[in-house]
């Protein structure tokens, strides 16, 4: 009798998971959204990463107006190598024109029915203004469930051209899960693809270019430097999520680096590595936040092209340290945390044609600095933009609300995004207006025009 039941039951399995080939399958017939980033674009080409099931045997094409166009193809599909049920396809995709929309098909072989099928641009770089976000601060915790859908939600109703993750995109060392003192391989592979499957931004219907670089958090851990244990892995995960490959003329990123340029608009933007190369605090190496390789890479493109340029980074360049009672610091800033390689950096930023302004995060609020002229000569600006939806930490009764910084010009502690439009006029004057947006009030936090003159 018990080999009969078996015997019964091994037929019932096998036909509910094996369909006739007659049979056509009865299911949601509307694609789902998978968690999709498109990174490095030009005019022609773009490039795009999907997470998808290690076990899903999916295809793609380009659609426009229901033809196949442009060119497509899977150059690497990354995987773990651990026990993780995900891998990530990245795909090349070219022959495209810009301003136009075109149609990423998604398409499962096995049942031959469409998996997601999302909207997509090339970029016009002849475009005299740029409107791009810069954004940090990204924690998937359930305390901030509440503002995450409604504040990617408005940063996307502005259809940015580019927007900027640079830095704490995913909390490898989210408090409930990973401790920061024991952070394994497993876990930065584990914590990307939780954060990325819920956050909105990579399952909108109509992607939007990405610049990315990181901070320490999606590095690793809390205040991590070069000496974290797993950071090749964490090198590893974020190139197989955020970066592309070269593009002629527009985006260039080193092999097995985290750094990158992308130029376009009449501006640069160079996104630093400040972690990977990173000394402990207060090294006296001239090279100790960036290692030498990046620095010399940072001057050879600001030396090779005069273009207004913006540099970026996780944290920030010029804020000064503040301090608890108890002599505690509890900021961070390359100015006083590591004055060495700050000076060499100033140093050398003062001899590059280029105009240059500076982008950074991880504050847990948003600011502008007005740096003034014996800094590099010319007048310019740090503007910070934390947190997009992460930890805001308040003052007690009787104290002030931010950190003393004789620099700041206009600052704020909310969630929030800074939105730039940014342009060059014919006198080379570079034009640039920084809005604070957030979803408590309809208005900006705070909105600043500035204007750089080298």
């Amino acid at each position: 009798m018990k080999k009969f039941v078996l015997f019964a039951f091994s037929i019932f399995m096998f036909s509910c998971t094996t369909p006739k080939k007659d049979w056509t399958l009865d299911a949601n017939p509307h694609a789902g959204y998978l968690t999709i980033i498109q990174t490095a674009t030009n005019e022609t080409d773009t490039y795009i990463n999907v997470l998808k099931g290690k076990e899903a045997k999916y295809s793609y094409h380009i659609e426009l107006a229901g033809q196949k166009v442009g060119a497509l193809k899977l150059y690497q599909t990354v995987s773990s190598g651990q026990a993780h049920h995900w891998l990530i396809d990245k795909l090349s995709l070219s022959r495209l024109q810009p301003n136009v929309i075109y149609e990423l098909v998604v398409t499962d072989d096995r049942f031959k029915a469409e998996v997601d099928r999302r909207f997509f641009s090339t970029l016009n770089l002849d475009k005299k203004n740029v409107q791009f976000v810069v954004a940090s601060c990204m924690s998937d915790n359930h305390r901030f469930n509440h503002i995450r859908d409604r504040i990617w939600q408005q940063l996307l109703s502005l259809k940015p051209d580019l927007i900027l993750l640079i830095g704490d995109n995913v909390y490898v060392d989210d408090l409930n899960l990973v401790s920061s003192k024991n952070v394994k391989s497993f876990d930065i592979w584990q914590r990307y693809i939780d954060s990325l499957r819920k956050t909105p931004l990579y399952q909108q219907k109509y992607l939007t270019p990405v610049l990315a670089t990181w901070d320490d958090h999606d590095f690793g851990a809390n205040d991590s430097d070069k000496y974290f244990p797993n950071k090749n892995t964490s090198k590893k995960v974020f190139k197989a999520f955020f970066t592309g490959l070269d593009l002629n003329s527009t985006y260039s990123i080193p092999k097995n680096e985290i750094y990158s340029e992308f130029k376009g608009f009449g501006q640069r933007f160079i996104l630093i590595d400040n972690r990977f190369y990173r000394e402990k605090i207060n090294s006296k190496n001239n090279n100790a936040y960036l290692g030498k390789t990046q620095h010399q890479w940072i001057l050879n493109k600001l030396k090779g092209e005069n273009l207004p340029t913006w540099i970026i980074a996780g944290s920030q360049f010029f804020a000064p340290a503040f301090t608890l009672k108890n002599g505690k610091k509890v900021n961070e800033s390359l100015m006083i945390d590591f004055p060495n390689q700050f000076t060499l950096l100033m140093k050398d930023f003062r001899t590059v044609p280029s105009p240059l302004a500076f982008l950074s995060g991880d504050a847990h609020f948003s600011e502008i600095m007005t740096l003034e002229d014996e800094l590099l000569g010319y007048r310019t600006f740090e503007i910070t933009s934390s947190p997009l939806h992460s930890f805001l930490y308040r003052a007690n009764e009787n104290q002030e609300e931010f950190f003393p910084n004789e620099k700041r010009l206009v600052a704020v502690k909310e969630y929030n995004f800074i939105y730039i439009d940014s342009y060059i006029d014919d006198k080379k004057e570079w034009h640039i207006t920084a809005k604070s947006i957030g979803p408590k009030q309809e208005e900006p936090f705070f909105s600043k025009q500035l204007v750089i003159k080298k």
